[in-house]
């Protein structure tokens, strides 16, 4: 089973605030039914990119919109999961993985275009070499065979 879209953020929310993988793992399958093993919920957690800059990204935010809203800053995030979507970390947390996917695709698209390049070269170069092997190369003669 996977992990629906609209907890993600609540899932990096409670993992950032200290909530352990298998703590993770209960709090879905306790309230939302929902059973998937915890290193499932890891993997998701690795591969969408969340690492320690996004935490102290999420940090700077936190505390620039406490020096901002300071009325704000005694509301907990955890009341209401519907204000997932208003939370600014949210959205700098998106920001920067796709910031991240961004970088690794170019740097994908560079090696591959790197390998095309070469590739090209190298067909050119043996193609070159044929046609000039048999431009400058005599036919044997014929042989009959008796």
């Amino acid at each position: 089973m996977t992990i629906p879209e609209q907890l993600k953020p609540m899932l990096v929310k409670m993992r950032r605030a200290g909530a352990t993988w298998t703590g993770l793992r209960d709090w879905l399958s306790g309230k939302y039914g929902i059973d998937v093993h915890r290193s499932t919920i890891q993997r998701w957690y690795d591969r969408e990119g969340y690492s320690e800059i996004d935490l102290i990204i999420d940090e700077a935010a936190a505390n620039m919109a406490d020096e901002l809203a300071p009325e704000l800053a005694e509301e907990s995030p955890w009341e209401s999961e519907d204000d997932v979507l208003n939370d600014a970390n949210f959205w700098v947390d998106e920001k920067v993985k796709q910031d991240k996917k961004v970088a690794t695709y170019k740097a994908e698209a560079a090696y591959y275009k790197k390998l095309y390049q070469s590739s090209i070269k190298d067909s050119s170069k043996k193609e070159l070499i044929i046609e000039a092997i048999r431009d400058n190369t005599k036919a044997l003669p014929e042989i009959r065979s008796r």
